[in-house]
């Protein structure tokens, strides 16, 4: 049984809980020297990959003529306009594409 700081009345736990409660108290689940190498390389690819895969959704005004261009070439690649315009992007960022300026 646990006491909620919020309310008088005690909360109570099922077993499970209650462990999982006891366990945030327990010095090996806080401290990270516990954790392997090889989960700790896990869960760093893993908040790395999280934070590189966040999109954010902007607005930019492009010709129309272009945006029909790029969904026939996205159409004829199997891809969705969007994908395609994201892939350049990474590309262009990634060094791969080159623009003339």
């Amino acid at each position: 049984m646990s006491k909620d700081p919020r309310y008088d009345n005690p909360v109570v736990l099922d077993a499970y809980e209650q462990e999982l409660e006891d366990g945030l108290t327990l010095e090996y689940l806080q401290n990270t020297n516990t954790i392997n190498e090889t989960t700790k390389a896990y869960w760093m690819e893993f908040a790395r990959q999280s934070i590189e895969n966040k999109k954010k959704l902007i607005s930019i005004r492009i010709p129309q003529s272009d945006i029909i261009a790029v969904k026939v070439k996205a159409q004829e690649l199997g891809l969705s306009y969007q994908t395609l315009i994201n892939m350049l992007v990474r590309q262009y960022v990634a060094g791969k594409v080159q623009l003339e300026l």
